[in-house]
């Protein structure tokens, strides 16, 4: 949980949350 919840976006293009990658398979 990253004080900037854009930042989190970013790293799910790093592929560093696979967790969070839902929103990129919607």
């Amino acid at each position: 949980m990253a004080s900037d919840p854009n930042c989190i976006f970013c790293k799910i293009i790093e592929g560093k949350i696979p967790s969070k990658k839902v929103y990129e398979d919607e």
